[in-house]
């Protein structure tokens, strides 16, 4: 308990050092960091992402595991769909991982550790398949990764002689395939979902 509540402090300061993080600063393709266009009566368009974010947020009112894993699936769906309203290919898995983490930071739900670490243990020993398994995953990288960013290390486009719109590094994966929602398959040859490859946190980079 006193290790979990540590760990759930350490993402809460976390968080707030990171409140300001936009897709751009994780080297996300352009075509996932475009502003949506203003609205149609004139009025400033929602925040990038912003229904993802808000379905996230709704973990705090989850009274089961059951309610969680499903809104770690619809989160990840909301992701996929807004990213194609904004004219983008669906994420693939490279690109997926620090979306998620850049909701999961501007999200601002401190309790998403203690959740994910409950998540965890209910499913330990059971193989979850499909979506759940692939988004669930997803998450827990996502968080892991969060955590090393700092925020001088970011990219911070147009400054250091950085260009414009870097493309995010990894290794390419497989665009999703599956009807879902754009949700990248999560099931593998071996039956068991396929954990999504974790990367590194973007590096400081010289003038």
């Amino acid at each position: 308990a006193e290790r979990t509540a540590a760990e759930q402090q350490r993402y809460v300061t976390q968080l707030h050092l990171m409140a300001k993080v936009q897709p751009h600063h994780l080297r996300l393709p352009q075509a996932l960091c475009e502003p949506p266009p203003p609205l149609s009566d004139g009025s400033k368009a929602p925040p990038l992402y912003s229904a993802s974010i808000k379905r996230l947020q709704q973990l705090a009112h989850a009274s089961s595991p059951v309610q969680m894993l499903a809104g770690l699936v619809e989160t990840c769906r909301l992701l996929a769909q807004e990213a194609q309203q904004a004219g983008a290919p669906p994420p693939s898995a490279d690109e997926l991982m620090p979306l998620t983490a850049y909701v999961m930071l501007r999200a601002q739900l401190g309790s998403l550790p203690a959740q994910l670490a409950l998540l965890q243990a209910m499913y330990a020993h059971d193989n979850l398949f499909g979506e759940q398994g692939y988004c669930l995953a997803t998450f827990q990288v996502a968080y892991v990764w969060s955590m090393q960013l700092k925020w001088d290390q970011l990219h911070h486009p147009g400054t250091r002689g950085e260009p414009a719109a870097p493309v995010a590094q990894g290794a390419k994966a497989r665009r999703p395939s599956s009807a879902t929602a754009g949700v990248p398959s999560a099931r593998p040859s071996s039956g068991k979902a396929r954990r999504p490859s974790e990367r590194p946190a973007p590096r400081p980079t010289t003038a």
